[in-house]
């Protein structure tokens, strides 16, 4: 396997479901869900180096806000682009 390699869903379910080592698993189960964090219009993740927080934003209150987005875990704040 490539390390930079794309897998569908399906793949990376079958990988899952076939993984005897449960490191493998994590890894998987938290690459997936980075990437449909990542994809996501209603979530932010924190742009900390080594945070893992994502939070919920409404869209509508991001573009009639001024403050910054303030991480809950590392209390890291930024603006963001819409």
């Amino acid at each position: 396997m490539e390390p930079c390699q794309e897998f569908s869903i399906e793949q990376l379910v079958m990988m899952v479901s076939k993984a005897e080592n449960q490191e493998i698993v994590e890894v998987i189960n938290s690459l997936s869900i980075r990437r449909y964090l990542a994809s996501s219009d209603d979530i932010r993740l924190c742009p900390t180096p080594g945070c893992k927080y994502a939070g919920f934003i409404f869209e509508d209150e991001l573009a009639n806000c001024s403050k910054p987005l303030e991480c809950n875990l590392c209390y890291a704040k930024w603006v963001d682009k819409i």
